[in-house]
């Protein structure tokens, strides 16, 4: 079964109630499209996996090991710069998007907070991962560049744009009532109908409500 945005809110809600408050030990990157981030939350460390790999996109907590590079790559480096001893502050999702947003609490220099966020987005060949501060993207582990995209580039230095598809309706926050007169606008079948106005809704889970 694909990941949905609306089977993922419900791991990002564990996650977020799992290592909210956590501390950043350690961060590794076993391959191109892969994160580990060793967390340590009360009484344990927890590894918690991010990967953009088109074929199987993914975030979990995993017990796990796997072997590091003996260098690790730029990006890697970058966010142990950047986020190393950081507090997990929260990690949400974007309406019932396959966008989740990890917010982390850094020190800066001068003992001053400031939470900078790590994107992962879940799109199957679209997956990345990329960090931001204050909606300025610092790199991605996946860059894109005009050649790939003419839309939506994910460079250094450029404004972070949420992937497109946003319009679509969140089940979870509107009124049945606004989204059955939405669908009665439909013509075809009601799963397709179902998938063109919602967000988040595969055509597993679909198939599974119809």
């Amino acid at each position: 079964m694909s990941l949905d945005g609306l089977s993922l809110s419900l791991l990002v809600a564990e996650l977020n109630n799992t290592l909210c408050g956590g501390r950043i030990e350690k961060i590794f990157q076993p391959d191109a499209h892969s994160l580990t981030f060793f967390i340590r939350i009360p009484g344990k460390t927890v590894r918690l996996i991010l990967s953009a790999d088109s074929q199987q996109p993914r975030m979990h907590i995993s017990l796990d090991s796997v072997e590091n590079p003996n260098v690790p790559p730029a990006f890697c480096m970058l966010l142990r710069k950047h986020l190393d001893d950081g507090r997990i502050n929260s990690i949400v999702q974007h309406s019932l998007d396959r966008t989740v947003m990890i917010h982390v609490d850094v020190r800066e220099e001068g003992g001053t907070i400031a939470v900078k966020t790590l994107i992962v987005e879940l799109m199957g060949k679209h997956s990345n991962i990329i960090f931001v501060n204050k909606d300025t993207i610092i790199d991605a582990i996946h860059r894109v560049g005009p050649a790939m995209s003419r839309y939506r580039q994910v460079l250094p230095g450029r404004q972070y744009k949420l992937p497109p598809g946003q319009d679509r309706m969140n089940i979870l926050d509107i009124a049945p009532e606004a989204f059955i007169n939405a669908l009665k606008a439909q013509s075809g079948l009601l799963q397709k109908a179902i998938m063109n106005q919602a967000i988040g809704l595969g055509p597993v889970s679909v198939k599974e409500i119809l």
